[in-house]
């Protein structure tokens, strides 16, 4: 029964290691603007790469990555807190914008066993 417990803890360390690093992958991804495709699959890489084109299309960019800070994780699912501080957006002749934003909000998602994040909703309080 111990060994079962401690084996249990080791798989859920690692699934959170794992996935806090597709995640950190992700938002450097986000920030270069490419290679989403590593990090997301279905819904969540659909809705990256709208925003991102809709990004561009009105002459925006991102400098800086968001970084997340992931608390659960569980049968597949994950949540924690996104900071957004260091993410600055700038327009397209380099004047910052100042968005109307919290700097810290809550995320949740599910991934699949390549740690891809096929869904992602953000928002809420951390």
């Amino acid at each position: 029964m111990v060994v079962l417990i401690l084996v249990t803890g080791c798989s859920q360390s690692n699934a959170q290691v794992l996935i806090q690093q597709s995640l950190d992958g992700y938002a450097k991804a986000a920030a270069s603007g490419s290679g989403l495709d590593r990090f997301l699959s279905g819904g969540a890489l659909e809705a990256a790469e709208q925003g991102a084109a809709l990004l561009a299309d009105i002459g925006l960019s991102q400098l800086g990555s968001a970084r997340f800070e992931v608390e659960n994780v569980s049968d597949g699912q994950v949540s924690g807190c996104l900071d957004l501080s260091q993410v600055q957006v700038v327009d397209s002749s380099g004047g910052l914008l100042q968005p109307n934003r919290q700097e810290r909000v809550g995320f949740s998602g599910r991934f699949a066993s390549d740690y891809r994040l096929f869904e992602l909703e953000v928002g809420g309080p951390c």
